[in-house]
């Protein structure tokens, strides 16, 4: 398994060595298994076998939950899957930007967009006064026309 990432194969490896390895976090990130999922399988199976020892909310060491790692890394199957269990939209990181923030910074357009249509507020200013749409303006003067 390589490092940070997590997929079905990886995750039942794990679970036959590990019992406890769901609650375990990487020391580096404080990325929780959750946070490492790369398909849906992988985390419909973590939601759904291991409800009881899995975080669908947890924090990395940014503060980050995995929505938004997922937001980040323009998962789009990642973040529709783990909206679907009710996670909070617009959780704050450290910096206070919620998702929708870090989707937008990326430049992930569909994951923006997805979020949107699931209902993440556009107004929710992070640590530096910035809203999802003050940096939505912000690429679009830089690379042309960005539109979310």
């Amino acid at each position: 398994m390589k490092r940070g990432k997590l997929d079905e194969n990886s995750l039942r490896k794990m679970l036959e060595l590990k019992s406890d390895g769901l609650s375990e976090k990487e020391t580096t990130t404080g990325n929780s298994v959750i946070h490492c999922a790369t398909t849906k399988k992988a985390l419909i199976l973590l939601m759904e076998k291991f409800r009881d020892q899995t975080d669908p909310e947890a924090r990395n060491a940014f503060d980050q939950t995995p929505l938004h790692v997922f937001a980040l890394k323009d998962e789009l199957g990642l973040v529709m899957t783990i909206c679907a269990y009710g996670v909070d939209k617009d959780a704050r990181d450290m910096n206070g930007n919620t998702p929708l923030h870090i989707a937008v910074s990326a430049g992930n357009v569909d994951v923006a967009r997805m979020l949107l249509c699931l209902g993440a507020n556009t107004n929710i200013k992070n640590r530096y006064k910035e809203t999802p749409r003050h940096l939505a303006a912000r690429l679009s003067d830089k690379y042309g026309n960005v539109q979310i």
